[in-house]
């Protein structure tokens, strides 16, 4: 990765040139002269952005500033303002998207390259298992870390749904939820919701300020998510206690809800393993699995796929000012990822 100065000698500025506003100031020709020098010196910030993505292909040049954190979108929209490059929004846009492609598949070869089982795949079969992973329905979640997100821009980046915190624990109802959940479904995402349980509250109140937060109509959103994550959360219970505390949970939620919810549990595969031993009753529900730097996710028992990846912790995405959660969904249908709409009684 880049910094700022490495970024600013990512430009070579042609030597002996003022800049455009030195030009214009010291300027004293005729009016069409003046008019032939800014026409000029437009012109050669039209063909640095030319140059800069050009660079950017050949070169393959990092673009992000790692004390900042930024992404390529925060890094070209930067450049844009300082005008060292000349590119529209929707170019930004565009390159972003490609830097971000570029090196979502240049992870996953590394780590295919790497794994052992790499030793008997051939180069071919190595571009077809990350072409197959890059090919993914893109997705994010957020909660009220991520304040108030541009969710047009969002959109507009190719995310296509995005989970978002609707609860903690026993009271707590995240403050972001249902500003991000209107934002959300106006800008035409897909969207879901999660809880994050804290195995010390009573579950019944942890699914009443769930289901409160949510409500009881259907939008057509995903299915929705208990988050167990915190593996010290959970230390000082049984694992018969742990496993029954999830399970009340997902039963008094589909009570409350009148219909059968598809739900995913959320977690590490180390979590699965050292917390959950793995216990076949959860292959009931389906798979949310947070693994990073992995060319694809590793699968706990008692699941034999994965639904939902969230594959990094540190994404950078338009719309968002800082890191956000960034995930994909085992498909390309996100219908199929619905839960099952809740119809009214006559």
């Amino acid at each position: 990765m880049g910094n700022d100065a490495q970024l600013e000698q990512s430009i070579e500025q042609p030597k002996n040139t003022k800049n455009p506003e030195a030009l214009e100031k010291s300027s004293a020709e005729s009016p069409k002269q003046s008019e032939a020098i800014q026409q000029t010196a437009e012109e050669r910030l039209r063909q640095e952005a030319v140059d800069f993505k050009d660079r950017l292909r050949k070169q393959n040049i990092e673009l992000d500033p790692v004390q900042k954190g930024w992404g390529p979108y925060q890094v070209l929209e930067q450049m844009v303002k300082d005008k060292k490059i000349i590119l529209t929004e929707e170019q930004m846009l565009e390159e972003s998207r490609r830097i971000r492609d570029r090196d979502f598949k240049t992870n996953g070869r590394d780590y295919y390259n790497q794994n052992e089982k790499s030793m008997r795949w051939s180069e071919e079969e190595i571009d077809r298992k990350v072409e197959a992973i890059s090919q993914k329905v893109r997705g994010i979640d957020v909660s009220q870390w991520q304040a108030d997100v541009d969710w047009k821009k969002v959109k507009e980046s190719g995310i296509q749904f995005a989970f978002m915190r609707a609860s903690r624990g026993k009271d707590y109802v995240d403050p972001k939820f249902v500003q991000n959940r209107a934002g959300a479904l106006d800008a035409g995402l897909r969207i879901g919701y999660y809880h994050y349980f804290k195995p010390g509250d009573p579950t019944q109140d942890q699914i009443n300020v769930f289901v409160n937060a949510i409500g009881k109509t259907d939008d057509g959103s995903l299915r929705l998510v208990i988050d167990t994550e915190d593996a010290k959360q959970w230390a000082p219970f049984s694992h018969e206690e742990r496993i029954k505390k999830i399970e009340e949970w997902c039963k008094g939620v589909e009570a409350a809800l009148g219909k059968k919810p598809i739900i995913s549990i959320y977690g590490s595969p180390n979590f699965f393993d050292e917390s959950l031993k793995n216990d076949a009753r959860l292959a009931k529900y389906d798979l949310w699995i947070a693994n990073y730097n992995v060319g694809e996710p590793r699968v706990p028992k008692p699941w034999n796929n994965w639904t939902f990846w969230q594959y990094s912790e540190t994404g950078r995405v338009p719309g968002i000012n800082g890191n956000v959660d960034l995930n994909l969904y085992n498909g390309s249908d996100l219908s199929k990822a619905l839960r099952p709409t809740i119809k009214a009684k006559r």
